[in-house]
């Protein structure tokens, strides 16, 4: 759960008991609605969740959350995973265990404001769209080139010749980007003191 409490703690007996009557093996939160954020912020999110849907074969909620309760089973298969940059929404749907949702409203922050900025929800949303979708540059160019092509002019032929390689040099390189950090393999976090 985000640590500024954004996700009301006070769900917490409600997901345990959905998990028990359920017998899923999680629990997780599902905002319903976006009252009180910025309409740019709300925008975004809903189209997102839109182009993930249609690249992505891994099925992901309309305003899901990263606050859950996880049986140990399902823990484990997160920690299984090896990734580095870790788009989490992605990966609780990508280890295949069973959800069910506690849906509630959107609530302000207790404390400050939120860090995110429209620029780190953007490589947020970049990570995501990279780590379950390795197809995305052949659906941007499939798309650019599927419109007929009478009387269009040599210049504006090169010039989407143009825009198709930069597109997918671009993609290549966004992806050689991330191989190089998984590649590296640095911890996800250290241990200070053991009990």
């Amino acid at each position: 759960m985000d640590a500024d409490l954004q996700d009301p703690p006070e769900l917490l007996p409600q997901m345990l008991a959905e998990l028990e009557a359920t017998g899923a093996d999680c629990a997780a939160a599902r905002r319903i609605s976006r009252e009180g954020e910025p309409p740019l912020r709300s925008l975004c999110a809903h189209m997102f969740y839109r182009l993930f849907r249609r690249i992505s074969s891994i099925p992901l909620s309309q305003g899901e959350r990263d606050f859950r309760v996880m049986g140990r089973p399902m823990v484990d298969a997160v920690l299984s995973l090896d990734e580095r940059v870790r788009f989490t929404k992605g990966i609780f749907s990508y280890v295949g265990f069973s959800t069910c949702w506690v849906e509630y409203d959107h609530t302000s922050h207790i404390s400050g404001t939120s860090s995110w900025s429209l620029r780190g929800l953007f490589g947020y949303a970049m990570n995501g769209i990279a780590s379950f979708s390795a197809a995305l540059a052949i659906l941007m160019v499939a798309t650019a080139t599927s419109q007929p092509l009478q009387g269009i002019s040599v210049f504006c032929l090169g010039s989407l010749v143009f825009f198709c390689l930069f597109l997918t040099l671009g993609t290549i390189s966004y992806y050689l980007s991330r191989i190089y950090l998984e590649v590296k393999q640095r911890p996800l976090y250290f241990i200070r003191e053991r009990r």
